[in-house]
């Protein structure tokens, strides 16, 4: 499992970006998925996430859309992906992982047309994913 760390240019300073290891991963899903629940506003949410990335409005942001097969336009890493798809499938079903990977989908092809490169690992992904429900891509790449 991989870690995204960095920095920001803060007022001509350099702020290190907070890792997202595994631990965070776990908790930035429940704070998604409690948010997107409507059991708590976006700001108790946030909150819910020991020393929160700056990023954590995108994950919640993100697990709204895989949660409604929307595309997503924010980046998480593929560690976190994966996460999120497997707790997805484990809280909501066959159905829920399905309409979760159509969101993925969408968000690989969205970045792949970008200057920035190919999302590989994400790719990878979402053949792990549709092998596993028996389906095949609908728009393989």
């Amino acid at each position: 499992m991989g870690s995204i760390e960095g920095s920001i240019h803060q007022n001509k300073k350099v702020v290190p970006m907070t890792k997202i290891d595994h631990l965070m991963i776990e908790q930035l899903y429940e704070a998604a998925k409690i948010y997107y629940g409507g059991a708590h506003s976006k700001s108790d949410a946030m909150h819910m996430v020991k020393n929160p990335p700056a990023s954590i409005a995108d994950f919640l942001y993100n697990y709204q859309k895989m949660r409604q097969g929307q595309l997503y336009r924010r980046t998480m890493s593929a560690a976190a992906t994966d996460y999120f798809l497997e707790n997805i499938y484990k809280d909501e079903g066959m159905k829920g992982l399905r309409i979760a990977l159509i969101s993925v989908e969408q968000h690989m092809q969205y970045y792949n047309n970008l200057p920035y490169g190919k999302l590989k690992k994400i790719q990878e992904l979402l053949v792990k994913y549709y092998k596993y429900l028996e389906l095949e891509r609908p728009n393989a790449l």
